[in-house]
């Protein structure tokens, strides 16, 4: 069993929703060792209003949710895509043919060092 991380579009605005939703799905047809993880990057801003200094989450990558899975069980891609919410996966191709490309050590790994390694805003990898 080989996990990758695969990119999956979202509606913007509904990335906690469609997890939640997948969640669910992954639980009612146990494919949770198919889909062990999913993340959804957000950083810890501080705003100031109306004088006061109030601390905001804000999605790093509005509009997309991160998977671990395994896609060598038919199954899992479909109920991935079914989602309410889930425009599809960033990968190859047009339409319904679209093949999802998994990420690259070194993407997953240089997005994590960039939202860890920020300056004055206090940032994390939160799985929520």
């Amino acid at each position: 069993m080989s996990l990758n991380w695969y990119v999956l579009r979202a509606i913007s605005g509904k990335e906690n929703k469609i997890k939640t939703y997948l969640e669910k799905e992954i639980n009612r047809n146990n494919l949770q060792k198919f889909i062990p993880e999913i993340m959804i990057p957000h950083e810890k801003v501080y705003v100031m209003r109306n004088g006061k200094k109030k601390m905001k989450e804000r999605n790093y990558l509005p509009g997309y949710v991160l998977v671990s899975a395994d896609f060598s069980h038919g199954e899992v891609q479909q109920v991935v895509r079914s989602v309410p919410g889930v425009i599809g996966f960033l990968g190859s191709g047009t339409g319904a043919s679209k093949v999802p490309i998994p990420l690259r050590e070194s993407e997953i790994n240089r997005l994590v060092k960039l939202l860890s390694g920020r300056k004055n805003k206090l940032k994390q990898w939160q799985n929520k």
